[in-house]
Parts: structure tokens; sequence; C-alpha cells
């Protein structure tokens, strides 16, 4: 029996548990406010783009559908019947649109990556199959009686929920069906990234805006939220217990949403745009011929004399189109030369002229280590970095310290 004296105590820490639940609810409400202004922002900006219209109008949809999915549940247990139908409609609306984030953001993904037209990375209609079946599964629900739609969505039986008939069962198939489709999703999307890098490599001399490892982080977060809410819905169904609380829905939502908006935006298709030629067609004469050994050689002489005497790889915006339009040799032959010849990608071969020069002017000059990257050709310290350590195996620092009297 509880003394007197403890009573207080037990109803100050009531209060204090409820004001805090209170203030925990407000942080909630506050952030499902932030994760839906900015979808809102993001999809006029999206809408607004003249550039890339096609590309930018997937990611609208995408936030769009994320918005859709995201909307919270509205308390209708009390309500009168047409807020039950409201809640009803806005959980259906909401359930079909996480069928569409998949194959859109492995459409963007096409889009953003694709060298040919845009209209070559649209996605047939069986890429969305399984939004169509959520939508006739929803539709079954909805107009199901509230009565007969408990009656067939559960019974009772030891504590446990067992699902029956049809639209559950079509319900259950959905759920697994989900983490199936971000599986498959999944491993499109990084077989699409790694080809994208790799042919990125062979282009350019950088990898400012070209580096799509913020995307592959994407996909790995939802893949693991895919899987833990499939778990609590299993749990929650037929354990009665939360694994995974609304609340900490919304807190991913608002860092998926964030990020999204962060990287998304800003990111436009990078291997896009008009291929230069090289202005004497007549250096172009091995463009229908395969190269022999002592023609390699030849161009590999003159992509040495560019970057000894010219220093093209200076430029810290040097892409395989600008050599070749400096050199007068095809694209191709200069990819063909750097990889059978030299054996090297485009963006390897420039970065270690760029780490030789490197390496001079911090062995000859007195200059810091961020204005030798930017005269070197680098555009960032972290790239210069990554590149330097890379190739010498050590930072330039201490290559510095390690090598100069």
């Amino acid at each position: 029996m509880l003394s007197s004296g403890s009573r207080p105590a037990i109803i100050y820490m009531g209060f204090l548990a409820q004001g805090y639940r209170l203030m925990w609810d407000q942080f909630i409400l506050t952030l499902n406010i932030a994760s839906t202004t900015i979808c809102l922002f993001a999809i006029a900006f999206s809408l607004t783009q003249v550039r890339y219209q096609k590309t930018y109008r997937r990611l609208a949809l995408i936030f769009l559908a994320v918005l859709i999915a995201t909307i919270p549940e509205l308390e209708s247990q009390d309500g009168t019947k047409a807020l039950i139908l409201l809640s009803r409609a806005i959980s259906l609306v909401s359930f079909c649109a996480a069928f569409l984030i998949f194959p859109l953001l492995y459409e963007y993904i096409l889009r953003i990556t694709t060298e040919g037209p845009p209209e070559n990375t649209t996605l047939n209609r069986w890429h969305y199959f399984l939004f169509y079946i959520a939508i006739v599964a929803s539709i079954l629900i909805f107009f199901l009686p509230t009565d007969l739609e408990t009656a067939l969505l559960s019974i009772e039986m030891g504590g446990r929920l067992i699902y029956i008939y049809g639209t559950i069962i079509l319900l259950i198939v959905l759920q697994l069906l989900t983490v199936i489709q971000w599986l498959i999703y999944t491993q499109l999307s990084s077989r699409v990234l790694k080809k994208f890098a790799r042919r990125a490599r062979d282009l350019f001399s950088n990898e400012e805006y070209r580096d799509l490892r913020w995307i592959t982080w994407i996909i790995r977060a939802q893949m693991l939220y895919v899987i833990l809410a499939f778990i609590d819905q299993i749990a929650e169904h037929f354990l009665d217990v939360t694994t995974f609380p609304h609340d900490y829905e919304v807190i991913y939502h608002l860092c998926l949403i964030v990020a999204l908006g962060l990287w998304g935006l800003r990111q436009t298709p990078r291997l896009r745009g008009p291929q230069r030629t090289p202005s004497n067609p007549a250096k172009a004469k091995y463009a229908n011929s395969a190269l022999a050994p002592a023609d390699q050689a030849r161009i590999a002489q003159k992509l040495t004399l560019a970057m000894t005497k010219d220093h093209a790889y200076r430029d810290p915006d040097l892409s395989l189109a600008q050599l070749a339009e400096k050199t007068g040799i095809t694209a191709h032959y200069i990819s063909q030369t750097l990889n059978e010849h030299i054996g090297a990608s485009f963006f390897d071969h420039v970065n270690h002229w760029r780490i030789e020069d490197a390496k001079k002017l911090l062995l000859e000059s007195e200059k810091t280590v961020l204005a030798i990257a930017y005269e070197a050709g680098f555009n960032t310290r972290s790239a210069f970095y990554r590149a330097f350590s890379k190739h010498a195996g050590q930072t330039p620092t201490t290559f510095r310290l390690a090598h100069k009297k």
C-alpha cells in the first residue's frame, strides 16, 4: 500500500510523463508539417524547370508519391460515417501510392544516367503491375460496409489475428510483393548505377555532380525500411506487437525527403549533351576501321604531348569530347587507345597527369595544398586527396614532408 507521502510524487511523475508525451506529439506534428512543406516545394521547383523537363517531372512524381504515401491516418473510431469513409479513402490512397515510389525512382535513375534520348527510358506498364493490383484491392475494401469489413478483416482467437477471404490474402501477398519488388528494383538500379560510373570515367576527368552514391544510400535505406515495415505488419497482425512505431516512420520519411530534395533537385542528366567533333575532319580517317598497334602508339604520343606541352589536364572540366577537339582525334579512338594501349580509363589517365604535376608543385613550391590541387586541375579538396592517396599511397601533406628537403 502506498504511503501518503509517495502519492504526490507519483502524481507529479504522471503529469511529467503526460507533458513529455504532448511535447513529443507536437514534435512529430512539426516533422509532418516539415515533410509536407519540403515535398510541396520540391514538386513546385521541379515542375518549373525548363531544361530536362521530363526528368524533373519524374522527380516531382516521386515527391508526390512519397507525400501521399506518408499521409498520417485520421482518427475515425468515434467519428461520423463520412469521416470514417474519408479516413478509409486516405489510408487506401496512401497504400496505393507506396507502390509507385519504386518504379518511379528507377525510371528517374535511368533518365539521369542515360546517354540517349530520354524517351528511351520510359518504363513499360508492367512495372506498375503491383500498383494496379493495389488499386483493385483498395476498391474492394473501400466499398465494404464497416461492420462487414471488421468481420472479414479479423477474427480474434487466442490473442492472434487471422486473415481470411480473398481480399485479405491479397493484401498479405501485396505486402510480401512490396519487399520482392524493392529487391528487384534495388538490383536493377545498382546495375544501372555501376554501368553509369564506368561510363562516366570514360568520358569525364572529374566526378563532380556525377557521383550518384547518394542514390545508392537512399535505395539501401528504403530497402531497410520496407523490410522493417513488413516485419512490423506481420508482428502487429499475428502477435499483436508493434516493432516499428509510427513516430519513427515520420522521422525516417523526413530524412528521406530531405536527402532526395538536397541532392535530387541539383542533379541533372550527366551523360547527355552534344558531342563535339574534331576540328580537322581529315584526322578522323580511322572512324570506320580498327586501330592498329602502330596507330595506337601514335595517338598515345599525341595524348602525351597534349598533357606535357598544353597541360590539358589542368582544365578541371576536361572531358573526352574536349580532348578530342584539342587533338583532332575522334573520341572513340582516344578511348580505344586509352583502354587497349595505355590500359587506363580517361578519368584515371587524366588524374595520373594531375597527380604527377601536383607532386612536382608540392616539392618545388611553397603553395598550399589546396592551391596546388586547383592548379593541377582538381576542383575540390576531397577529390584531390582521394586521387592522390590512390596514386601515391599517401596524403599530399605526408608526401611533401617525406620528400621535400
